[in-house]
């Protein structure tokens, strides 16, 4: 019988997968000396698993998962000889960052977990730039576009593009179902710009217009594949968000608002998020069939603010806003309002010195891991930051250790109105006495709704 033997290419896969199974217990550390001290070299925010000592690593790091309670934040880095990246989106599991690394007018689709840092997915023949914009639950499938065309990436097949109908002369691929066989994106038709549906089942299906519209754009896809989010002009009143399950339905605008775009959608289909215009300047929404569209506001000294990422349930939403002092990420929760991402990592513990949170794009299904791109060290880098717990206003004093919510909560209440702290305007009121018998009411009333 002949010698079986594994080839180069399939001990890689082997080690990525090794890779991928120590992610989980590595994130719960802070990977730091304790990573170190396991056995295992670090190199530019990868760990070295290639050598004999890989499996003993994992075994030590097991022991030392419970060393370290800091959330992590780092830069995704980049690829070799590129001078900025970019962090798009985020696997629903949390473990693997998609995007873009490169150099101006010259970039390349990556795939970052943390133990291999970033990876090129490269590009469809004929092209030479790419940049994934889309990636499935648990990070197998990736889509983006490449040489204006879009594309589908897993491990397997590499980069494949998207069958288009004939006469398509450019498309994107900017979604993903759960599973990863459903991609939603953009193709420019003989008659204009049209959203589109794929999968291997029912090919690529036109998904038409809003009333009176001239284009249509698919962002987001909902877990299983049978919901759509996007934009589509209607008349003359500009872009429109619309839902889609077959007909495509406008999901209107704020109140004294007439534009409205949709980015990201919740895994079930009824939450969509994205951004619309008001009489105060573009703002962040989020939608859904009971309670409408609704303003998330703006975060002080911006005016104004885009949504571009919703958990799972549609109960915790991430992006940024503008104004005289930049951009700057946020996370909202139904908990806790706008917050500030900054504000709420360095929080939980995490070290963002030389660091700037600019724009959040991407959030796992718990809504813990939000990814994005800001100013780092170096310049223009992605980033990737996995909270302990969501922001949430009656956790006061801001404990990530079980239970959330405690007696500490209303002593540090208590101790902020006593000193007319305008952290404890619960109900934000803005007639003085600002804080008074109706905050510490609030506050009952949002510790008794608990945290997510």
């Amino acid at each position: 019988m002949a010698r079986q033997t594994v080839s180069r290419w399939n001990l890689r896969d082997f080690l990525a997968c090794l890779r991928n199974a120590v992610y989980v217990i590595a994130t719960a550390t802070d990977c730091g000396a304790s990573v170190e001290s396991a056995g295992v070299k670090r190199h530019r925010g990868a760990l070295d698993v290639a050598s004999g000592r890989g499996p003993f690593a994992i075994a030590l790091l097991v022991s030392a998962s419970g060393a370290c309670a800091q959330p992590v934040f780092m830069g995704i880095g980049r690829l070799a000889g590129d001078s900025f990246s970019l962090a798009h989106a985020i696997s629903g599991d949390g473990t693997t960052v998609v995007g873009e690394s490169g150099v101006p007018g010259a970039t390349s689709a990556i795939r970052w977990v943390f133990l291999a840092g970033p990876q090129s997915l490269g590009s469809l023949p004929g092209a030479s730039v790419s940049a994934a914009y889309g990636v499935s639950r648990d990070g197998s499938a990736i889509v983006g576009v490449s040489g204006g065309r879009a594309f589908r990436w897993t491990g397997p097949t590499g980069v494949v593009a998207v069958p288009m109908p004939a006469g398509v002369a450019s498309s994107i691929a900017y979604g993903v179902s759960a599973d990863g066989n459903t991609v939603v994106g953009s193709m420019v038709t003989s008659t204009g710009l049209r959203g589109y549906r794929w999968n291997a089942a029912t090919g690529t299906q036109d998904l038409g217009l809003l009333n009176g519209g001239t284009f249509s754009i698919a962002r987001a896809a909902s877990a299983n594949g049978t919901v759509v989010a996007g934009f589509s002009d209607a008349s003359t009143t500009g872009p429109q968000a619309f839902r889609w399950t077959g007909p495509m339905v406008s999901i209107g605008n704020l109140p004294g608002g007439t534009i409205s775009q949709a980015y990201a959608i919740a895994g079930g289909g009824g939450t969509i998020v994205g951004d619309a215009s008001g009489p105060g300047g573009p703002r962040a929404f989020r939608w859904t069939a009971a309670g409408g569209m609704q303003s998330l506001g703006v975060l002080p000294l911006t005016d104004s603010s885009a949504a571009r990422a919703v958990s799972g349930n549609g109960q915790a939403v991430a992006g940024y806003c503008g104004g005289f002092v930049g951009l700057r990420a946020w996370v909202w929760t139904t908990t806790a309002g706008l917050s500030d991402l900054e504000s709420v990592v360095v929080a939980q513990g995490g070290d963002i010195t030389d660091w700037t949170l600019q724009t959040a794009a991407g959030m796992s299904n718990d809504g813990l891991v939000i990814v994005g791109t800001g100013s780092g060290p170096s310049g223009q880098e992605g980033w990737v930051a996995r909270l302990r717990v969501l922001p949430c206003w009656a956790n006061c004093d801001d404990s990530t250790t079980q239970p959330v919510l405690s007696v500490s909560d209303f002593q540090c209440f208590a101790a902020r109105a006593a000193t007319q702290d305008t952290r404890a305007n619960c109900d934000g009121s803005t007639t003085p006495p600002i804080i008074n018998i109706y905050d510490y009411l609030c506050f009952m009333t949002r510790f008794s709704q608990g945290c997510q």
